[in-house]
C-alpha cells in the first residue's frame, strides 16, 4: 500500500489522533530512541511531510501523549478522592486509583514518570497543567487528613511525597516485572503497603485496618 499526502482542505484534528495512536504502539514496541516520523507515518499509511503538519518533531508528538495521559491521570485520582469523605480511607483510594492507572495505561504512565520526564517542563503555563493538578489531589487529601486529625501534624508537601514514592514503587514493579509472582492482586497489594506506612502517620485514635480495608 502507497502512502497519502494530506489534503489541503483536510481539517487540521483529522488525524491527530491516528497519529497518536500509532505513536503510542510504536514507543511501546521501540521505545524512544528507535522511534521515527517516517515510522509512525509509514503506520498510519501516510508520508512524513503529513506528520510534520501537526506535529513539529517527536518530542512534541510525545509531549501530547504526556498531555492526554496526565488528563486521564487527574480525573481518575479525582473521582477516587470524592469517592471517600473519611480522609485516611481518601488517601487508600487514591494510592489504588495512582497504581490502576500504571496498570492499565503503561505507555502514557511510562512517558508521564519513567522516560523523557523532561517533557513535562515544557508547558507554557507550568502552574496550570496536569502534572500540578494530579500532584495537587494527593497533597489536598494529606492536608485534608491532618485538619481532620486524620494524620500526625507534619510536612504537606514531604508527608505527599512519601506516599507518592511508595505508590510509584509499586506500580513501576508491576510494569518492570509483569509476570512475577505476588501474594495476590494488586489491590491488597496497594491496601496493604498503605495501611502500614499509614498506620505510621496516623494519629492513634483515627485509625482502623477495618475501615480502611472497606473501600
Amino acid at each position: 500500500m502507497g502512502t497519502r499526502e494530506g489534503r489541503g482542505g483536510n481539517k487540521r484534528g483529522e488525524l491527530r489522533e491516528p497519529i497518536l495512536a500509532a505513536t503510542a504502539s510504536l514507543f511501546l514496541e521501540k521505545g524512544y530512541e528507535g522511534l521515527s516520523m517516517r515510522q509512525i507515518a509509514d503506520a498510519i499509511g501516510y508520508t512524513a511531510t503529513t506528520i510534520y503538519r501537526y506535529f513539529a518533531n517527536k518530542d512534541e508528538l510525545l509531549f501530547a501523549l504526556v498531555e492526554e495521559g496526565f488528563m486521564r491521570f487527574v480525573q481518575s485520582l479525582l473521582q477516587a478522592s470524592r469517592s471517600k469523605t473519611e480522609a485516611l480511607p481518601r488517601l487508600l483510594a487514591i494510592g489504588k486509583a495512582y497504581v490502576l492507572f500504571g496498570i492499565e495505561n503503561p505507555l502514557h504512565y511510562r512517558l508521564m514518570f519513567m522516560q523523557r520526564h523532561d517533557l513535562l517542563m515544557e508547558s507554557r503555563d507550568c502552574e496550570a497543567t496536569a502534572p500540578i493538578r494530579s500532584f495537587s489531589v494527593l497533597t489536598d487529601a494529606v492536608e485534608y487528613a491532618m485538619k481532620q486529625k486524620a494524620l500526625r501534624q507534619g510536612d504537606v508537601l514531604r508527608v505527599s511525597h512519601m506516599l507518592w514514592a511508595a505508590v510509584h514503587g509499586l506500580t513501576t514493579l508491576y510494569m518492570a516485572i509483569p509476570r512475577m509472582s505476588l501474594p495476590g492482586p494488586y489491590e491488597l497489594i496497594v491496601e496493604d503497603m498503605l495501611n502500614n506506612l499509614l498506620a505510621g502517620l496516623a494519629m492513634p485514635e483515627a485509625w482502623s485496618v477495618r475501615e480502611l480495608s472497606d473501600v
